[in-house]
């Protein structure tokens, strides 16, 4: 890793997009379950 930094940069990166994903993913079945539950618990959300 120490001869290619570009390797490294990329490796940080795709670590940092996968936790976005699953941040993104867990307030989708957020707002799924606040939508199936009703309109009065995603009004207080």
């Amino acid at each position: 890793d120490i001869r290619n930094p570009d390797i490294r940069g990329l490796r940080i990166r795709m670590r940092i997009l996968k936790l976005h994903i699953r941040r993104i993913r867990i307030r989708i079945r957020i707002l799924q379950k606040t939508r199936i539950s009703g309109s009065v618990t995603g009004l207080i959300v």
